[in-house]
């Protein structure tokens, strides 16, 4: 069995912190004193994903997804009374841009073990580093020179394993999961991500033969990444998940999917709570089609 699907994912958020000297622009901040002021980022995300599914048989299967982004980013800055401020380093730290490129791929292994109705599906990746990434940003903007936060991938190879489990009965059933990444040393830049692992379970409900919907808490805790290893301060916290998806099943061997996650709660690690992203909502629809004899 052979599945070939196609993905699109995406999320608009907004993050709003204050700046004021000397951290901002040490540099412009020893020959001028500047107005405590706001930065007032969006930053709208879009990832399409193909990916393939391939049977190696007595329940193995092994899989590739190859990730393209486009992040479109746009920012103002504002006095405490709310007049528009010109800083004398605009577009040192954050620009009005459009960023698009190939982000990390992902190619790896399932395995599914079948003990009478319940099925277990562990699983290891390799996240391979081919998306593009940055000089360290905050060693840059000490020397007051243009820096770029978002990445397109993390320039190492990081190992990720799963475990899924699931018990489906005629029209009811559960799931529940667990996932994580390890990164194992930084990359060439002084770059280290930072590990996260995360668990979930949830229900599944099968409205009709070609039709199932899926409801789902999932925890996760998300690490520092480092930089040089000084770890980033806009980086690491624990949020709570739901999510709900359905798959509908349009003959043929073809589906359809659609999804929507969204965060219950969060807790930033870093100093300024209001420094880090917060994604609200996350949507995803995509379409596959399967080849091949299938068993229920």
């Amino acid at each position: 069995m052979t599945r070939v699907g196609l993905r699109s994912i995406g999320t608009h958020v907004a993050v709003s912190h204050s700046a004021q000297c000397p951290d901002i622009s040490p540099v412009i901040c020893a020959e001028q004193v500047l107005p405590e002021h706001t930065h007032d980022q969006t930053i709208t995300w879009a990832r399409v994903q193909p990916a393939v599914q391939v049977g190696l048989g007595k329940g193995w299967q092994a899989h590739l997804e190859v990730p393209v982004d486009t992040k479109r980013v746009t920012i103002d800055y504002y006095l405490p009374d709310g007049t528009p401020y010109a800083p004398p380093y605009a577009g040192t730290h954050h620009r009005n841009e459009t960023l698009v490129g190939l982000a990390d791929p992902a190619v790896g292994l399932k395995t599914a073990v079948i003990f009478g109705e319940l099925m277990l599906t562990p699983g290891l990746q390799l996240r391979l580093p081919l998306g593009q990434t940055e000089e360290n940003p905050y060693a840059l903007a000490e020397q007051g020179l243009e820096h770029q936060h978002f990445q397109m991938g993390s320039g190492i190879p990081i190992p990720e394993g799963s475990i899924d489990a699931v018990r489906m009965g005629v029209r009811w059933g559960w799931l529940a999961f667990g996932q994580g990444r390890l990164p194992l040393h930084e990359n060439s830049k002084g770059y280290t991500p930072g590990w996260n692992a995360s668990l979930g379970a949830g229900a599944i409900w099968r409205a009709s033969p070609t039709v199932m919907l899926t409801g789902v808490v999932e925890g996760t805790r998300e690490g520092k990444d480092q930089w040089d290893g000084v770890p980033s301060p806009s980086s690491g916290r624990d949020l709570i998940v739901g999510a709900l998806s359905a798959e509908i099943g349009i003959g043929d061997g073809w589906s359809l999917e659609g999804a929507m996650r969204f965060t219950v709660h969060q807790k930033a690690s870093a100093e300024d709570p209001g420094d880090q992203l917060l994604q609200r909502v996350v949507v995803a629809a995509g379409m596959s089609k399967t080849f091949g004899k299938t068993k229920p």
